[in-house]
């Protein structure tokens, strides 16, 4: 998952980009050797990502086909339901445009700070 996220969100160039791969084990060594006490810990970040990232599809023009296989009619006006089955709230425009890389590379700067931070954490460093 973290090397399709490095990917998608272009932080690798194209020329290189299979060092997306480079990136994933290199985080993946770091949390196989530090994993957190908590035994629920792989779960609730899964579960967590999945959420966000259809939260995030579906606050596209495209939506999200939320009740995959099923096509029930939704009771949502037109502007919220797509093609009988997506739902949308399209707040973002189009995936991919402008105004969402505005938005997630706030949000993934942060989350590549939280995980530099808890690599020094687990590694004994102290920040302050």
């Amino acid at each position: 998952m973290i090397a399709f996220a490095v990917k998608v969100l272009t932080f690798i160039p194209d020329r290189i980009s299979h060092a997306n791969w480079l990136v994933a084990i290199g985080l993946g060594i770091v949390v196989a050797t530090n994993p957190p006490e908590h035994p629920w810990w792989f779960v609730i970040a899964v579960a967590l990502g999945c959420a966000v990232h259809m939260i995030g599809d579906m606050v596209t023009t495209q939506g999200i086909h939320l009740l995959w296989p099923l096509r029930p009619r939704l009771p949502v006006p037109s502007t919220f339901y797509r093609g009988r089955s997506f739902v949308r709230f399209p707040i973002m425009g189009k995936a991919g445009s402008g105004m969402e890389l505005l938005v997630l590379t706030p949000i993934s700067v942060y989350a590549v700070v939280g995980l530099a931070c808890a690599t020094a954490a687990w590694g004994g460093v102290t920040l302050g």
